[in-house]
């Protein structure tokens, strides 16, 4: 229960400076940040809703067609068969997966949203200097609301908030 407790205390966190200066010492474990959501998702008496949104970004030009299919099943000895195997393994390196997290209450006075691509936790890909990490931002920040925040991510716009990074304990960490 300690990791939940870590980050309950930055949730309950009423001053930016101190979040701020939380966040430098705490690393989220996967397992606490899933644990928690799961909880606000079927206890609504711990004050948070929670949403998630999934989102895949592909280079247009990387998008497999079906002229790729057919030629897939051509095999690489077919000259399109080869171009079909380089682009779906550039799709694998280009392409770029970000998860979003958002907790609230229920009138959207407090919120809070974490968000992170698979190479954010992967600390052999990760360029933050410390190393695998979450991106944080919530009401504390005024420029901000919970609701173009989420409308934001969802849109699949270029993500560019003024948050803070945290230490990640994930799945590659």
């Amino acid at each position: 229960m300690e990791g939940i407790d870590r980050l309950v205390t930055l949730l309950e966190l009423r001053k930016k400076r101190e979040l701020k200066a939380y966040a430098k010492s705490l690393t989220i474990r996967l397992q606490d940040l899933a644990e928690f959501m799961d909880a606000c998702d079927v206890a609504p008496e711990i004050g948070y809703c929670h949403q998630m949104c999934r989102r895949e970004i592909v280079p247009e030009h990387l998008r497999l067609d079906h002229e790729d299919f057919e030629a897939f099943s051509r095999g690489p000895a077919d000259a399109h068969g080869q171009k079909a195997i380089r682009k779906t393994s550039q799709f694998f390196r280009d392409r770029k997966v970000l998860v979003g997290h958002m907790l609230h209450t229920p009138n959207l006075a407090r919120w809070h949203f974490f968000y992170f691509s698979e190479r954010d936790y992967d600390p052999h890909f990760s360029r933050w200097e410390h190393g695998a990490h979450v991106h944080f931002v919530n009401w504390l920040w005024p420029q901000y609301s919970a609701e173009t925040v989420w409308q934001q991510f969802q849109s699949g716009n270029a993500l560019d908030l003024d948050g803070v990074h945290i230490r990640f304990d994930g799945p590659t960490s």
